[in-house]
């Protein structure tokens, strides 16, 4: 999505893709959409809206939506990338990433927020159960053994019995003296 483009053309082209029908006879079943937004006017946030629409409107999967802010000292861009069958989108976004920030210096790249495709199916898939005798439980035992508790947490309930007098704050230190010198 061109920068310079107006948020009217922005509304026509949601609209458009928005449709299931336009969208099988437009584009592919691999398509990719990357928004551009230089600066932070009010139609900036217009543009990451188109993605998510499109998004939205288009029930696909896997579908894969993320925004990046790339800032330097003195100014910031977004980027909004939609892609559709890439289900390496996660290694390609961090591939992208790292490209930014090694070839760009001074560039901080940050990843805002990733929306990700719903559970792929997995046709005619069975299930394996297990046993809890069929896993090797020593190192986690091992473990659980020699670690060192680093407090303790003990909670007391008060309570009155008919007739009796109400407990004192002599009668709780009293008490509680008494419980802690039993636990050392």
């Amino acid at each position: 999505v061109d920068p310079s483009a107006p948020v009217t053309m922005l509304k026509i082209a949601s609209s458009i893709w928005s449709s299931q029908r336009n969208f099988a006879q437009l584009m592919t079943e691999d398509f990719f959409v990357l928004s551009l937004m230089p600066d932070h006017r009010d139609t900036w946030r217009k543009r990451h809206n188109l993605i998510d629409r499109v998004r939205k409107a288009i029930i696909y999967d896997p579908m894969f939506a993320a925004e990046l802010a790339i800032s330097s000292s003195d100014e910031t861009m977004e980027v909004g990338i939609l892609s559709a069958e890439d289900t390496d989108f996660f290694l390609h976004l961090d591939d992208v990433v790292k490209n930014l920030e090694k070839r760009t210096s001074g560039l901080d790249v940050v990843v805002r927020k990733v929306q990700g495709a719903l559970v792929i199916e997995q046709k005619n898939y069975e299930p394996r159960y297990f046993k809890k005798d069929e896993y090797d439980n020593e190192d986690a035992l091992n473990q659980y053994a020699t670690q060192k508790s680093f407090g303790r947490q003990t909670v007391f309930q008060f309570t009155i019995e008919d007739g009796g007098a109400p407990t004192s704050s002599a009668a709780i230190k009293k008490a509680l003296i008494e419980t802690n010198t039993t636990m050392k």
